[in-house]
């Protein structure tokens, strides 16, 4: 069963997504205080 797996990635992928959009939003509020 390669379902779960795939699940899994998109899922990391998406998780990844957002935590890098977070993270380059804080930077940018750092470097902009």
């Amino acid at each position: 069963m390669a379902v779960a797996p795939l699940i899994m990635a998109i899922g990391l992928c998406g998780f990844n997504m957002i935590w890098y959009k977070y993270y380059k939003l804080v930077m940018n509020y750092k470097n902009n205080k």
